[in-house]
């Protein structure tokens, strides 16, 4: 027993320290300051406690900006320690299967995935939302592995399930699935009523957003002073259709199946194996025995046929861990001196995927351009810019942030953007 235990912290362990080798890469990355265009967006607009429930671009990652908000405010702007935050999700994930696997050596597996990837590797250490939705996601997993044998482990799938999908809209992919197959179950165990613990928190934190968002896109026009205007039921009407359009159905999106279905073919071939194998092992589970997993993945595929929008390559990087969880989980492995040297030679691949990665190298990773990053050095704590390019308001006022060591707020941000030239 005690050998196992001994065995089973070795390969955490070992698994923590490759990760560290990663972070200490990361440290010494040569783009290491240089943000992402998003990254710059969002520190500037949604780290702002007014502007975290907005959503009239789908920039937002809501828990992702709460956490970049607080780390502000206790750090002030630090590009590093923001993005730090999604690292963390990534421990906080692996730590978390580790704990849930009965055969822990699939870990380093999963790590082996993970290391193929250089997009995964690259959002890792963006400040992003998308590894706040993979660490929920790698919860849900487990808790739907034990679903068919325990019902009240729902509950809390519902729960993450609405904050996954408040946190980033582009959750509904697994999203609707689960909340589908779920129901199913509940309406069988006559506990339908059970769907609050999703609906309660979705509807609530959804509606604040919706009537937040509906006034910002109306900011010219309303009058909150005005008690005439908020009950005018027109004006809650326009506030309530603006807000609700903006969040689902925003005119910024990815192409839709229809009429582009060769383009699928142009996401990453890493990608592409990943949903493959997927597929090929649902079709052998759904033949020898189907898990309520089963069905969440089968209408994962239907989802993506429905909505017939092509998910964007750092979209699928939230659903990366859960997918490749499903396809190692049922693996079985003995503890023969065979299997130790797999191992073994699988976490030095690990070592060398990781040390000859680039940082935010890639061509789908958008640092801010050099031509910027020339012309806007120092902003000399004086917010004057003479510009016609709208993202060099966003970078300047940026620089701003770091250099003066100022806190993000959205009015004295848009009081300088106005001042850009038309």
């Amino acid at each position: 027993m005690l050998k196992k235990i001994t065995e089973n912290a070795t390969l955490l362990i070992a698994t923590i320290l490759g990760l560290i080798f990663l972070y200490i890469k990361f440290l010494l990355s040569e783009n290491l300051l240089v943000p992402e265009t998003d990254e710059v967006v969002s520190i500037n607009i949604f780290t702002d406690y007014r502007t975290i429930f907005l959503r009239y671009i789908p920039n937002n990652h809501f828990f992702t900006s709460l956490l970049g908000m607080i780390t502000n405010y206790i750090f002030g702007v630090n590009i590093v320690i923001l993005r730090s935050l999604s690292f963390v999700f990534l421990l906080l994930s692996i730590i978390h299967i580790h704990k849930n696997l009965q055969n822990k050596n699939i870990i380093i597996l999963i790590l082996l995935a993970y290391s193929f990837d250089d997009l995964s590797m690259d959002y890792s250490f963006l400040f992003r939302g998308y590894f706040f939705s993979s660490f929920l996601l790698v919860i849900i997993f487990f808790n739907l592995m034990d679903l068919d044998r325990e019902i009240k482990k729902i509950r809390i799938i519902l729960i993450l399930s609405s904050l996954l999908i408040f946190h980033s809209l582009s959750n509904i992919y697994i999203v609707l699935p689960i909340i589908f197959v779920i129901g199913f179950k509940l309406l069988k165990n006559n506990k339908l009523v059970d769907l609050k613990y999703f609906l309660i928190p979705s509807l609530l934190l959804f509606s604040i957003s919706i009537c937040l968002t509906g006034i910002y896109l109306n900011k010219n026009i309303v009058d909150i002073n005005n008690v005439n205007y908020l009950l005018n039921v027109k004006n809650i009407y326009k506030i309530l259709y603006d807000g609700f359009n903006s969040i689902f159905f925003p005119n910024t999106g990815p192409k839709t199946l229809t009429g582009n279905f060769n383009e699928v073919f142009n996401i990453s071939y890493y990608f592409l194996l990943l949903f493959l194998l997927v597929f090929i092992k649902l079709i052998y589970q759904v033949i020898k025995k189907n898990r309520s997993i089963e069905y969440v993945i089968l209408l994962f595929f239907v989802c993506v046929i429905l909505i017939n929008k092509i998910p964007p390559e750092r979209l699928i990087v939230s659903y990366a861990l859960f997918f490749i969880l499903y396809i190692v989980y049922d693996l079985k492995f003995t503890s023969t001196k065979k299997m130790k040297i797999v191992l073994f030679f699988s976490f030095i691949i690990v070592i060398l995927n990781f040390s000859m990665h680039s940082f935010f190298t890639s061509s789908k990773i958008h640092l801010v351009k050099n031509d910027i990053l020339k012309k806007i050095k120092v902003s000399n704590c004086e917010l004057k810019l003479s510009s016609f390019k709208e993202f060099e308001y966003h970078y300047f006022y940026y620089k701003y942030l770091i250099e003066c060591k100022k806190k993000p707020d959205v009015f004295i941000f848009y009081e300088f953007y106005k001042t850009r030239i038309e």
